[in-house]
């Protein structure tokens, strides 16, 4: 598989500025129809994705599919200088790779929930 960044709610001007930095580091940009959000993300990135029914989240969400360590490195890097922030973020692994965008993002919100828990109790 072609090294890819599958976007998931990012507004167009977004969009722009993340298609900009993937062109320069070789990556294909894939915007998923909400209509995949519940196909598996490994079919998506494919492009064998079923419209399946609608399932949806509104939060921005991006996957990275098959990039090496230190593209990955610089593609994040890249992210923040250009301030193309996206909360959530996550890299395809063969645990998630079946999973669909809609499990993939609760699994994230729950991790982000429990990472902001942990630190207000850190700081108290």
């Amino acid at each position: 598989m072609k090294p890819t960044v599958l976007l998931f709610n990012i507004p167009p001007r977004k969009q722009g500025t993340i298609r900009v930095l993937a062109m320069r580091l070789r990556l294909r940009v894939l915007v998923a129809a909400p209509e995949h959000f519940a196909a598996p993300l490994e079919k998506v990135l494919q492009g064998e994705a079923d419209a399946m029914p609608a399932a949806s989240f509104s939060e921005e969400m991006l996957v990275m599919a098959g990039l090496p360590d230190a593209v990955l490195e610089l593609f994040l890097k890249g992210l923040r200088q250009q301030k193309a922030t996206v909360a959530l973020k996550a890299v395809l692994t063969d645990t998630n790779r079946c999973w669909s965008a809609v499990e993939l993002h609760q699994e994230l919100r729950r991790e982000r929930d429990a990472i902001t828990a942990g630190e207000t109790a850190h700081q108290m």
